[in-house]
């Protein structure tokens, strides 16, 4: 799978075949190397050190650049050179500027989609809030660390729902469309709306199969008929067309108050219990409004759950505790808050069952032991008081249960409350007047909301990722996938 950006298109006034300027990189190849490739596939890259070699045999098994296909047009030529001319005057590459004043080439073959991302968000001047160097803000390809870690990466590249978790998590607004479910004229409308503005991008996921193309080449031309058929190309990895995504910079700035403590790698238990546990606790206990559902979670907790959410910081402390209040106190407006406040209040009595107690226990237990009060107190340099690390800790139980999948409950719930629950995860319903009612939506602000996204698409990223590298996709698992 490869990765465009900075696409930018010829379209004169009689409006003839479009063609774009590709920019290219390498993500996860799947092409099966020859023996004299430096490239060994075995499920990740693998580079033969260099000081093992005489300089004669790294001259004879490695490649410095290839000749494109007769089909693609080197940018840099002088028939290149004319379209790009033609290509600016008519309009069609207003925002190839911010992208070739901040190019970026990958420092890893698996970190295609890394250095695509790195580029676009310095090419739109998203600040990361943390250094990069000496004393400067500046995103590099080893920073993009939100939903995944390098080393997951470097293992198993990243796929085009990889690429979504790690635009919204870093300050991007995305919108993902997959071939598959478009049309050729509605591609090329986004394309020629994008290259006209100054601020917005288009990045394409295509198959170098489709183009002809292989390996580290050149900026190049190509006929969007030729593209528009490699996007339709499907990708062994999600059994999917690829596809392209429309970016710019999001409302809000791209620091994350929260995340998980686990890698995708470490999911496989946890997919056990979102796949089957949860399902399983549902059924048994027919809940019959959230609250119930709320319940039914917290009493099937494992003992080795550990994804709660931490809090992240990147900004001055001062400004980051304010804005963790603020994320509190829209938790607290939400039914989510009020049901999980009361289950861990629950006390021994007539009405609580031997079972809810000791699930009550073992949450209150985890609460207790969650390092919370710790980290936040080293982090900042100034105390919290025990109602505060209260209120966070369940604030995170919050988040968490907010951004489960829906593949977790779509066949479980009844129809009448699957509804609601689609409904409060709805992103056109998730902002709005908070209503006090105990079967109502649970409304969300922007920044409570942001948290929300960012975090499910972390859980569907993971659990699509589980079952994909250990070749067992269920069936439930299918619409994780975009």
């Amino acid at each position: 799978m490869s990765y465009l950006t900075g696409v930018t298109n010829y379209l004169n006034i009689n409006k003839k075949p479009l063609t774009a300027l590709l920019n290219l990189s390498n993500i996860k190849a799947k092409a099966n190397y020859s023996p004299n490739s430096p490239f060994q596939y075995k499920n990740k890259f693998t580079l033969r050190a260099p000081d093992k070699q005489s300089p004669n045999e790294v001259m004879r098994r490695t490649v410095h650049g290839r000749r494109l296909p007769d089909k693609l047009i080197n940018f840099g030529s002088k028939e290149g050179i004319e379209l790009f001319k033609e290509t600016l005057n008519n309009g069609y590459a207003n925002n190839f500027f911010a992208l070739s004043g901040n190019f970026t080439t990958q420092s890893d073959p698996s970190y295609c989609g890394l250095g695509t991302l790195c580029m676009v968000l310095n090419a739109v001047e998203v600040d990361p809030c943390k250094r990069w160097k000496g004393i400067w803000r500046w995103w590099a390809d080893d920073m993009l660390e939100c939903c995944y870690s390098l080393e997951y990466v470097r293992k198993h590249g990243i796929d085009f729902r990889d690429f979504i978790c790690l635009s919204r998590c870093n300050g991007l607004t995305v919108i993902p469309k997959r071939a598959e479910n478009y049309t050729k004229n509605e591609f090329l409308q986004d394309v020629e709306e994008a290259v006209q503005t100054y601020d917005s991008h288009i990045i394409i996921s295509y198959s170098r199969k489709g183009l002809g193309q292989t390996g580290d080449d050149p900026s190049y031309w190509c006929n969007t008929d030729l593209l528009w058929d490699s996007l339709n190309m499907i990708d062994k990895v999600t059994g999917h067309s690829r596809g392209y995504f429309l970016v710019k910079k999001a409302d809000r700035t791209a620091i994350p108050l929260c995340k998980f403590n686990r890698n995708p790698d470490d999911w496989k238990p946890l997919s056990d219990f979102y796949l089957k546990t949860i399902p399983e606790e549902i059924k048994k206990k027919s809940p019959k409004n959230p609250k119930e559902i709320v319940e039914c979670i917290l009493d099937s907790i494992p003992e080795f759950l550990d994804l709660f959410v931490i809090p992240n910081y990147y900004l001055p402390p001062l400004e980051a505790k304010n804005q963790l209040k603020k994320l509190v106190e829209d938790a607290k407006s939400s039914h989510y808050y009020q049901y999980v406040d009361k289950y861990v209040r629950t006390r021994p009595g007539p009405n609580v069952s031997n079972e809810r107690e000791a699930n009550v226990k073992k949450i209150n237990d985890f609460l207790i032991k969650y390092p919370l009060k710790f980290k936040l107190q080293d982090t900042f340099g100034m105390k919290f008081t025990e109602q505060e690390v209260y209120e966070l800790k369940i604030t995170g139980m919050v988040i968490w249960l907010m951004s489960l999948p829906g593949v977790i409950f779509d066949k479980v719930l009844s129809k009448e409350l699957y509804t609601i629950y689609e409904k409060s995860h709805d992103p056109s319903r998730m902002i709005g007047k908070y209503v006090a009612d105990s079967t109502a939506v649970t409304r969300a602000t922007p920044l409570l909301y942001e948290e929300v996204r960012r975090l499910s698409d972390y859980q569907s990223v993971a659990l699509h990722s589980v079952h994909t590298f250990v070749n067992d996709l269920p069936k439930a698992c299918e619409s994780l996938k975009i």
